[in-house]
């Protein structure tokens, strides 16, 4: 199983109660988008959840990185080159995902823990791209 999760050794102290909230939204729902101000360990929760949830996922777990991006348009390459699609020629991109995620039964996120049937996709840091974010 692929988990792409950075490993972080400190304790996860505290948000035992946002822990528990957050894994259980991630089982009922498609979509689970963490917000607030930046510093407040959306992040950290996020992945957290997602290491703690990964016994689930038999393809293992994502995290595609946004921060660094500040075209929109560079997010769906960033999507399709973490599931695998490379050398995916740019016009044909939305419908290779479209096509690859589709029979997945696909959950997305942002801070988001994203899922479908058998790998978590988490994507950080999408509020400074959300108009590729919506488009992907």
């Amino acid at each position: 199983m692929a988990v792409s999760v950075p490993l972080d050794l400190r304790s996860f102290v505290g948000r035992l109660g946002e822990r528990t909230e957050v894994e259980r939204l991630l089982a009922t729902t498609r979509l689970l988008t963490l917000t607030g101000p930046g510093g407040v360990g959306k992040t950290r929760l996020a992945f957290e959840v997602a290491v703690l949830a990964s016994s689930n996922y038999s393809d293992g777990i994502l995290v595609v990185e946004l921060a660094s991006l500040n075209d929109p348009d560079l997010v769906a390459p960033s999507i399709a080159a973490a599931v695998g699609l490379l050398n995916t020629p740019t016009d044909q991109l939305h419908q290779a995902l479209v096509a690859s995620l589709a029979p997945r039964q696909v959950r997305w996120s942002s801070t988001t823990v994203s899922t479908w049937s058998s790998m978590l996709l988490a994507w950080r840091t999408c509020s400074c791209v959300s108009a590729g974010g919506s488009r992907s």
